[in-house]
């Protein structure tokens, strides 16, 4: 070391400066990498999870149009004359009901028990026999509405999803089925507000893993099995979950969500949303290598400069680089030179150096920031939640203070869904969270706990305190009124249950299911209203 030393004190001012700026590189480099690093793993758990959530929403798009078609199903089936069996009758009335539905289904039809087709909405080129389907045979054994495989059809030539319905006697017996043949399209437009990533790929197939939609690409992709894999597996053993690298029907290696409709084996659609590995290391290398790029060009324009105008005022800048340097190496991404900018070449590279942390804060507060609130209404998330809480159990506990928890739920939500279609029911989402955040005070915490559900926590609130703050969201909630695509939404109204610490409950756990359950009791005597956890 005392060698390393007295070489050092040898050089030059102009080579102890230049020393000096190639030991700043390589903390700052490593603080970059280190950042790179963090920032991939930050997007690769982000594009995880929203990845699984667009492949909910796609299969929560494809649930409604299974629950139409079911309604239909149970319309016709209740039809007195299909239950009379009066099939003179039956085909007109069939084929004037699919007329107010051949955009989305290629037929409707009613067969015996014999599996005869006795009745279709379209003309019958000979007699038709579907005893030997599938999903005929589940739906006259499990007595339940099938959403049974994707087949060319007898009655229409068409590749259709077939769904059944069967047709029960007073004693409970099955006399007949009925069937709705859905068009691929129909399922294909259901998906078609889903907003695939780029480079991603969408798969949807029927319970035997047949594809019926595949996106991007050509139709022909339609009524391909999908090849054995992990994500064939992943989605027979669990209902949705994420598969890290499956290659997709493209040959592109992908990081796929996959999400089901139904909870039975009997109405069952699988979704699968692809996101391109490639795409992140791709993003995260760009950066790296501009702010690389970036970091060399100012260090060697400063290299030059000082090696022909060095004084005493070089050096003690040159010291506070290094140290503002060393504490961003150290994490510290608030550190700044504080240095004043001039002309001289330093304050370039103090500049620099500002802005590159600066950018650097930005981007972790940006990634930090996107970790722990919800995309939609801008609330923190449910990890932040937990997060929080925990910190403030721990505060109360020590203080010897009261928390208020608030647990509230939007009222008759997929009401509002199926009236003004999810945009409307974002519309409503974001208003809630915008009054909740208004009406309540700066310390408290308010986050969206998932679906149409809010959680409020208020420390040093005890059960007065935050029964008279859950009235107030309640009665403010009450006053939202707005149209949508021309129709008037409003009032909305929410139910809330509260619970205090330690009272309810002494933990995280404990406190939140306690105002969840005077939240359904809320909801049991009428809605729109507050309940407090009894004890």
């Amino acid at each position: 070391m005392a060698r390393f030393w007295f070489l050092f004190d040898a050089l030059s001012t102009r080579a102890r400066l230049n020393a000096l700026l190639l030991l700043v590189i390589v903390p700052y480099t490593a603080l970059l990498i280190y950042s790179t690093v963090d920032r991939y793993q930050l997007l690769q758990a982000n594009v995880r999870d929203q990845t699984l959530h667009v492949a909910a929403m796609a299969a929560e798009n494809q649930n409604q149009v299974i629950s139409q078609t079911r309604q239909l199903l149970e319309t016709l089936a209740n039809n007195p004359i299909v239950r009379d069996r009066d099939w003179a009758r039956c085909t007109p009335m069939i084929q004037q009901f699919w007329q107010h539905f051949k955009a989305s289904y290629s037929n409707f039809h009613v067969a015996d028990m014999t599996g005869d087709v006795v009745c279709s909405g379209t003309v019958l080129p000979a007699a038709v026999n579907v005893a030997d389907r599938k999903d005929f045979q589940d739906a006259v054994s499990s007595r339940r509405f099938v959403v049974g495989d994707l087949v060319r059809s007898r009655t229409t030539g068409l590749l259709s999803v077939m769904t059944r319905y069967p047709v029960l006697d007073d004693r409970g017996s099955v006399v007949m089925v009925v069937t709705a043949q859905v068009s691929t399209d129909q399922f294909a437009l259901a998906a078609s507000s889903i907003p695939l990533p780029e480079h991603g790929e969408l798969i949807i197939t029927d319970r035997s893993e047949t594809v019926i939609v595949h996106k991007p690409g050509a139709k022909a992709r339609i009524g391909e099995r999908l090849p054995d894999g992990p994500l064939m597996r992943a989605m027979h053993a669990q209902g949705s979950g994420i598969v890290e690298s499956q290659q997709g029907l493209d040959g592109v290696t992908r990081m796929f969500g996959f999400a089901r409709t139904g909870k039975g084996e009997t109405d069952v659609i699988h979704v699968a949303i692809g996101f391109p590995i490639g795409a992140i290391a791709e993003e995260v290398n760009r950066h790296l290598f501009a702010n690389i790029a970036t970091m060399l060009v100012v260090v060697l324009f400063v290299m030059v400069l000082a090696w022909f105008g060095v004084d005493a005022l070089l050096i003690k800048k040159v010291q506070v680089l290094v140290a503002t340097v060393n504490k961003l190496r150290d994490g510290e991404t608030s550190a700044r030179t504080g240095l004043t900018y001039g002309v001289d070449e330093l304050s370039h590279v103090a500049r620099a150096v500002d802005e590159s942390a600066a950018e650097l804060e930005r981007v972790l507060n940006l990634l930090r920031d996107q970790t722990v609130r919800d995309p939609l209404t801008s609330l923190f998330n449910r990890r932040y939640l937990e997060e929080s809480l925990a910190r403030e159990l721990t505060r109360a506990t020590r203080e010897g203070k009261s928390i208020g928890a608030i647990m509230a739920d939007i009222d008759h939500f997929k009401r509002i869904n199926d009236t003004f279609g999810h945009e409307g029911g974002d519309k409503v989402l974001i208003s809630v969270a915008e009054i909740l955040v208004k009406n309540v005070r700066g310390g408290d915490i308010v986050c969206r706990f998932g679906g149409e559900e809010f959680a409020i926590i208020l420390p040093g609130a005890n059960l007065e305190i935050s029964m008279s703050r859950a009235e107030a969201l309640r009665a403010a909630v009450s006053k939202i009124d707005f149209e949508h695509a021309g129709r008037r939404v409003g009032p909305v109204s929410i139910s809330l249950g509260v619970s205090i610490f330690p009272d309810h409950g002494t933990d995280a756990t404990t406190l939140l299911r306690s105002a969840d359950h005077a939240l359904y009791e809320a909801k049991g005597a009428g809605r729109n209203r507050v309940v407090a956890a009894p004890g």
